[in-house]
């Protein structure tokens, strides 16, 4: 494992040397579970998830306020049904790595 990758997606480029100097090469990517998750389903009634991540989270409204918090366990669910209509921003955070995704909560009245 690649220590030094960092928390982003990585791209490595491989190549194959050729007898004569030519050669073929490919790029591999490498995205960390915590980074490729989506919250879903988009738009949210009453739960969100956001499959195998895992960590501290944070859901802020529209104007940038933090409306819940809570832990996020691999496979769990959010309970959202206490959120207002409108666009939201959840945050996750695992160790120093924090990446952010936007969702809709829409729940008709």
């Amino acid at each position: 494992m690649d220590t030094s990758a960092g928390g982003g997606t990585v791209y490595y480029r491989l190549r194959q040397p050729v007898a004569g100097g030519s050669g073929t090469s490919a790029v591999l990517t490498y995205t960390p579970e915590n980074v490729a998750w989506q919250p879903s389903p988009n738009p949210a009634t009453d739960w969100l998830s956001c499959g195998n991540a895992s960590g501290e989270y944070r859901i802020l409204d529209a104007a940038g306020r933090t409306v819940l918090t809570g832990r996020l366990a691999a496979g769990q669910r959010i309970d959202v049904r206490r959120l207002r209509n409108g666009n939201h921003t959840l945050e996750l955070r695992t160790g120093t790595l924090r990446t952010t995704r936007t969702f809709l909560k829409y729940a008709p009245e």
